[in-house]
């Protein structure tokens, strides 16, 4: 049987339609803020190879390749209001006023979502800009380093432009 448009008058009709419209956009723009320059800057800073590099390259990375169920629990127990780490350990500081509920509320819950998924997502971010950072060649460094180029001049004129293509696909992905 036909219904034509009688789901979307249902769906309009609901008061949690609309709450989720509003939690999925608070995710959305908090991520889309955050992850951008992070993951950007995260690569800046992992571009010069250091002791641990790789160790830390790797930490970085890892939450990507858990399961997005595993997060989930992960995160549900450090961030659940009854039995939570974070609840846990504020409680046992003395600090028990300042408990949140993480998740489950009507304030918090998008802004803890969105935290988990950029833990989860921040080293497939780096990756990408690390890409891009490693494709620049030496000889544009170089010549800028000749032309008298400061650290700020060189990323504002040359990396960052040069990795236009790579913050383009990081924005579309996200």
């Amino acid at each position: 049987k036909f219904i034509g448009f009688k789901n979307y008058q249902v769906l309009l009709n609901d008061k949690f339609f609309f709450i989720a419209l509003k939690n999925t956009f608070i995710i959305l723009i908090g991520i889309t803020i955050t992850i951008l320059p992070l993951s950007f800057i995260v690569a800046l800073l992992l571009e010069k190879p250091f002791r641990g590099s790789g160790v830390v390259q790797s930490m970085i990375f890892a939450p990507n390749v858990i399961a997005p169920i595993l997060v989930g629990l992960i995160w549900l127990f450090i961030l659940d209001p009854k039995m939570g780490m974070i609840n846990a350990i504020l409680r046992s500081i003395g600090l028990s006023d300042y408990q949140q509920q993480w998740i489950g509320g009507k304030t918090l819950t998008p802004y803890s979502v969105a935290f988990v998924y950029l833990w989860q997502v921040l080293g497939f971010y780096t990756t990408i800009n690390m890409a891009g950072l490693r494709s620049i060649p030496a000889d544009i460094y170089e010549a800028a380093e000749i032309d008298g180029a400061d650290k700020f001049t060189t990323y504002r004129q040359i990396i960052f432009p040069m990795l236009k293509p790579m913050h383009a696909t990081t924005l579309i992905i996200n």
